[in-house]
């Protein structure tokens, strides 16, 4: 059904190469090259600068690769679909931001396809900028972001609202306080988050209003690991700034502490993104419900 010319577009375009896409498609270079020529002829342009160093993609080039790479994604997916249908399973594609971390989402990841036999869930972790590439492309059927998204042909569900906490073993002396201060925090050793793309450093958002900067804090690690900061804090050697759902366990069990930040809230939220318009709910509906259960079931805890 896929035109073959599309599989053969692709492989030039991610090997720059004729010969070795001939050898990885099992066709022969001329093969290869007569259909790179087809393409050229039928749509009009140049797709391809043919270099000593290999196949350049031309600018109008690149155009018909993204468009190409689309089509055959759908192909993809419907395939997986069909498949699917026969079998009787369902599957949802969840795209989710790198640096997004809650407890309570992880959770609803695992419950959903226990609560929806038949049904199971593709979770990919991704930047910002490769996550709406991807629901562009449906290769997703949703995201999960902490961000309020701007673009008019997505719709967006705010999940939960986290505000960052000072966290630390539930046998520190900064546990006996109900409220935390700047000044408590200079007199602590601190591990943080790695600051990425989309995720500001933390202790920066927090001091920022005060007028103080990171300099003045004893900040003695960072890491993208959210279970090593974790551990570290349960040592009662080290205290962190993190989202409180990333430790609504471990505050649930009594294996970590979490108080407020005094004078300041930082909020970050739990969003649900997917395209407007989108003709069955059902998934998105449900999701939402299970979220919103666990969540009144953890505070009522």
């Amino acid at each position: 059904m896929l035109d073959s010319r599309i599989r053969t577009l692709l492989t030039v375009a991610e090997t720059g190469s004729l010969t070795k896409t001939a050898e990885k498609l099992k066709l022969t270079q001329p093969a290869v090259s007569h259909q790179i020529m087809q393409l050229e002829n039928e749509l009009g342009v140049a797709i391809f600068i043919r270099r000593k160093s290999g196949m350049e993609l031309t600018q109008e080039g690149q155009i018909v690769v993204d468009y190409a790479y689309r089509m055959y994604q759908m192909y993809f997916n419907m395939k997986k679909d069909i498949h699917d249908r026969q079998i009787q399973k369902k599957r949802y594609a969840i795209g989710m931001e790198t640096s997004l971390n809650n407890a309570l989402l992880e959770q609803v990841l695992v419950e959903y396809p226990t609560d929806h036999p038949g049904c199971f869930i593709a979770l990919s972790s991704e930047s910002i900028r490769n996550l709406y590439r991807m629901l562009d492309d449906h290769e997703v059927n949703c995201l999960l972001v902490g961000h309020v998204p701007e673009l008019s042909d997505v719709s967006s569900v705010i999940l939960d609202t986290d505000n960052l906490v000072c966290v630390m073993s539930p046998s520190h002396p900064l546990a006996k306080k109900s409220m935390i201060s700047a000044e408590d925090l200079k007199r602590e050793k601190i591990i943080l988050p790695s600051p990425r793309p989309g995720n500001e450093e933390r202790l920066q958002k927090v001091i920022e209003p005060l007028g103080l900067t990171a300099d003045q804090f004893n900040i003695v690690l960072e890491t993208d690991n959210y279970s090593t900061i974790k551990r570290m804090v349960r040592q009662n050697r080290i205290v962190s700034i993190l989202p409180e759902s990333s430790c609504r366990f471990e505050t649930q069990v009594g294996t970590l502490t979490t108080r407020p930040l005094e004078n300041i809230v930082v909020s970050y939220p739990t969003v649900l993104v997917y395209p407007k318009g989108l003709d069955d709910m059902s998934f998105i509906n449900d999701f939402v419900a299970k979220y919103n259960e666990l969540k009144c079931q953890s505070k009522n805890h």
